[in-house]
């Protein structure tokens, strides 16, 4: 199973720019807003990893962090503090009581991931939960382009595919969209729908209507309700439609079940 990381954070902002990417690259992760909220999920679900702001309602990190190692069921869980005190002393207060790592916000994705890397080890380069699907691709023959707005969600996701063997493009708008697809011709692109420059569906409508892109399946995975854009999605040729953050085994299943269908 993928390692559990529990962020706890009274900012949600800041709880769904970590939880994209790192739902992306392969972790399950699992949010707090406050201090009792924390505890008591890292009591059930036993996370591999605590990533604790300090400044929380119910009472602040250095409580959560003394509680979580007085607790037989957490004593080991090692924290990552993302605070936004600037400086050495904040730092050296967290590491005293107990943080393996203090990060000072605002935190950069990739850097966090680093970290989470250094505090558990690497992901494993195969994901178990895909067990006994049958397919017929090579992932490191494969291009797949991501468009999406979100910086984070592109290095998450990017992380992620690289990690199966794939080889990636990525676009943050619509225009640049059509660019790169015309430049990399992908095998298969994953594709937002609210974007700068226009819609996601006009990349679908365009990729449709140009010969050397006309055939690209495309999984959409969008922050909308799915069920909202599916009948137009899979009209212009979606063969799937996902919300986000999808779990890493459900994007790689309709990755896969994709390139399948156009074997």
């Amino acid at each position: 199973m993928p390692p559990k990381v529990l962020i706890v954070d009274a900012d949600i902002t800041a709880r769904m720019r970590a939880l994209v990417p790192l739902s992306a690259a392969g972790y399950i992760v699992l949010t707090a807003d406050d201090a009792m909220t924390a505890q008591r999920v890292a009591v059930r679900e036993q996370p591999n990893v605590v990533v604790l702001d300090l400044k929380l309602p119910a009472g602040d990190g250095y409580q959560v962090m003394t509680r979580l190692g007085e607790l037989p069921a957490t004593a080991g869980t090692p924290v990552i503090v993302m605070a936004a005190e600037a400086g050495d002393a904040g730092r050296v207060r967290a590491l005293a009581a107990g943080a393996a790592e203090y990060l000072s916000k605002p935190v950069d994705i990739q850097y966090l991931l680093a970290t989470l890397r250094y505090v558990l080890g690497p992901l494993a380069p195969t994901d178990t939960s895909l067990d006994g699907i049958e397919s017929f691709h090579d992932p490191t023959t494969k291009t797949i382009l991501i468009v999406d707005d979100d910086p984070d969600v592109r290095l998450g996701l990017t992380m992620m595919l690289k990690t199966h063997g794939y080889r990636v493009a990525a676009a943050g708008d619509t225009i640049s969209a059509i660019h790169v697809g015309v430049a990399e011709h992908p095998d298969l692109a994953i594709l937002d729908i609210g974007l700068p420059g226009g819609e996601g569906f006009i990349v679908m409508e365009r990729f449709r209507s140009l010969p050397a892109l006309s055939s690209v399946p495309v999984v959409v995975l969008t922050g909308r309700n799915p069920e909202s854009v599916r009948a137009r999605a899979e009209s212009l040729g979606a063969v799937a439609v996902l919300g986000k953050p999808a779990s890493s085994p459900d994007l790689l299943r309709a990755i896969s079940a994709a390139f399948d269908g156009f074997a």
